[in-house]
């Protein structure tokens, strides 16, 4: 992978995904127990577990439909689990994390153009097709996926412009950007590029499915929520670097365990890493303060949550473990993905945000027959990717 130019006063950071989204999304699942995972919280957190805010969440309320609801128990993995925050963690190690973070990616130059206000809103085509085709080896990249399987598109797109009409101005951006972000990281391993290509292949899929989502759930700034996807999963993509020797350990373990794992060997989770890693690279506060949020689902009850961001952090949340488990081939079709399935412990606590009514309608939308189709075709094109890889 060719080196990228820093941006002024940037610092990098990556890792790659540890894609265990796995039988999490499937009906029937069983909770996982987090016993054998070093990383629980120490005593005094213990209790704060189905409380904790994270970054960019305000305690609130909770809305008045939910305040009835009965919870239901913690399952084993959440026992005692937490992710901490950036003021939980010592100066120093801060600092080493920083240092760290600074010979793991690179931030791309291009970022701020692609995250532009006319782009983002989908009112720049033009711009658009300009900007990924002054970069010849990311237009080739962007060509290569609009031809692949994953669209299924009966004749062959030409040019980019070609692209942004067939596919649509948000997919295309997304598309580019996380190709662009891509090329950001240096992997040198090459079973940890094997690894890191899937979880990029996680964030474009789930930036395309919340793109697909987004507007039938009435949510109008799609290119913002199909960008703070795809910048959901940066924190991961730094993991095996500082891991090191022991990145190997985090490929097979689901989620909840791999999270409990980074905090045990790092002292920081992937969804920190991730914080810190597009603060450093200049992202506005709201963005950032948004990908954290959609991080912290996993440990953070819906009453816990800001109201206004509750239901756009539960669909980045929710479209990220789906992409998660289809790169990982974790399901084999559509019917195997269930948000509702509360036994899963990474889905605990989306059962509260999908009692919003703005998302009351999430889980029967992934069986629409359009999204059935999508979903499907996406899942052949994984398969056959890697039978031909």
């Amino acid at each position: 992978m060719d080196p990228m130019l820093y941006m002024a006063a940037a610092v990098g950071a990556a890792a790659a995904l540890a894609l265990a989204a796995t039988a999490i999304l499937t009906r029937g699942a069983k909770p996982e127990s987090g016993a054998a995972i070093p990383g629980s919280a120490p005593p005094e957190r213990r209790r704060a577990v189905a409380t904790d805010t994270g970054a960019g969440i305000t305690p609130a309320s909770a809305p008045a439909a939910l305040a009835t609801e009965e919870p239901a128990p913690l399952p084993e993995a959440l026992n005692g689990f937490w992710l901490a925050d950036e003021h939980e963690i010592t100066t120093q190690r801060s600092t080493q994390l920083a240092t760290q973070l600074r010979h793991v990616a690179m931030p791309p130059r291009e970022l701020q153009h692609f995250m532009a206000a006319d782009i983002m809103a989908g009112n720049a085509a033009q711009e658009l097709s300009e900007l990924v085709m002054s970069e010849p080896r990311l237009a080739a990249k962007v060509l290569g996926r609009a031809n692949s399987p994953f669209y299924g598109l009966q004749s062959p797109i030409a040019s980019v412009a070609h692209a942004i009409t067939y596919l649509g101005m948000n997919t295309v951006r997304n598309m580019a950007l996380s190709f662009v972000l891509q090329e950001s990281f240096a992997v040198e391993d090459a079973a940890l590029g094997r690894y890191c290509d899937s979880v990029w292949e996680a964030g474009r899929i789930a930036a395309e499915l919340c793109s697909l989502l987004a507007p039938r759930l009435g949510f109008a700034d799609t290119g913002t929520l199909g960008t703070q996807t795809i910048l959901s999963f940066l924190g991961d993509l730094a993991v095996p670097s500082l891991l090191g020797d022991e990145a190997g350990a985090i490929r097979e373990l689901d989620f909840i365990e791999r999270l409990r794992f980074e905090q045990e060997q790092l002292g920081a989770s992937s969804v920190l890493l991730g914080t810190i890693v597009i603060r450093a690279w200049g992202l506005p506060t709201p963005i950032v303060d948004a990908v954290a949020a959609a991080g912290r689902i996993v440990v953070t009850p819906v009453e816990q949550a800001n109201p206004a961001q509750a239901p756009r952090s539960a669909l980045i949340y929710s479209c990220a473990r789906i992409g998660e488990a289809i790169a990982r081939q974790r399901i084999a079709g559509p019917d195997e993905i269930e948000l509702r399935n509360g036994a899963a412990p990474e889905l605990h606590h989306l059962q509260g945000y999908l009692r919003l009514p703005q998302l009351a309608r999430l889980p029967e939308l992934l069986h629409a027959p359009d999204v059935r189709l999508a979903l499907t075709r996406t899942m052949s094109a994984v398969r056959n990717v890697t039978a031909t890889g």
